[in-house]
């Protein structure tokens, strides 16, 4: 879940609907601003142990990461929210293309699957536009791929992406209901072949 999920953040503490669904767990980083919702978060099994792991120190993106484990299998999951550069928020996309640089250089020793999944705010269907162009000269460098091929905005945009490496045992991704002015992107992942690292 990226960005507007949440209804209402009082100091620390999130509230909402979401956060009382039978047989799961709210893991959510909040918006560092004091500005109402926001923030990325990710709705688990309760059955699966999720540790959330050390957040890197970025300014171009909010990310959750999370070591999920279940049983024999464990994979590395990061949520997230790239907002659109602006003059209010001054944020320039050269920061967000050294700040994901950081992000990839951080997982690259990390065992088992890595998926990044998010609101990338990158017109990924614009195949020859120069953001989408230098964002997968990173992804090739790092032996990663993005697998959602369809738009899942309601313009018609791929702002929403699913980044693994390219040894993933992600077998499927497909664009689902809509949901917000995003329709929900459903990932599936090969579990019976995740195993723990030793």
């Amino acid at each position: 879940m990226t960005n507007k999920f949440t209804t209402n953040v009082v100091e620390g503490s999130t509230t909402s609907a979401v956060t009382h669904v039978s047989g799961y767990q709210l893991h959510h980083i909040p918006r560092s601003t004091r500005q109402w919702g926001g923030g990325v978060g990710l709705l688990s099994r309760s059955t699966v142990k999720a540790v959330m792991l050390h957040a890197l120190d970025v300014q171009s993106f909010e990310s959750l990461q999370m070591r999920l484990t279940h049983h024999e299998w464990t994979m590395t999951l990061i949520v997230l929210y790239r907002p659109p550069p602006s003059s209010v928020n001054c944020l320039k996309t050269s920061m967000f293309f050294d700040d994901f640089y950081s992000l990839l250089e951080s997982h690259i020793t990390t065992p088992g699957d890595v998926i990044i999944i998010g609101d990338f705010n990158i017109y990924y269907e614009a195949t020859n536009d120069s953001l989408t162009i230098r964002f997968n000269q990173i992804l090739s460098a790092y032996n990663m791929i993005q697998h959602v091929k369809d738009p899942m905005h309601v313009h018609g945009h791929m702002l929403d992406l699913c980044v693994t490496r390219s040894d993933s045992h992600l077998i499927d991704t497909n664009v689902g209901d809509l949901v917000s002015d995003h329709h929900v992107i459903e990932c599936k992942v090969d579990i019976a072949r995740l195993h723990c690292p030793r």
